[in-house]
């Protein structure tokens, strides 16, 4: 099933642009907001499951899109020893 939703959540021609980001930021909407993209399976190889947490880039959980947004803006208008989230 996780395989599936992968598949469902992330097309294969979106997963190719991801694997080639350093990091992936997520705002996830309402209940996937409870799931962790880590786990979820995308490949098997050998019969044997491969986790984005082996494959893919980190992830960073944001609660919104606007907050990403605030996080961004905040942290271009920050000094170099200030941290965005200061």
């Amino acid at each position: 099933m996780s395989r599936e939703l992968f598949t469902t959540l992330i097309p294969p021609r979106v997963w190719e642009r991801v694997q080639q980001c350093r990091r992936v930021v997520i705002a996830a909407h309402r209940e996937l907001h409870r799931l962790p993209f880590e786990r979820l399976v995308t490949a098997v190889e050998g019969g044997k499951p491969v986790y984005w947490l082996d494959a893919g880039p980190p992830i960073s959980y944001v609660p919104s899109g606007s907050a990403l947004h605030w996080l961004r803006k905040r942290g271009a208008n920050a000094s170099d020893n200030a941290t965005a989230i200061d």
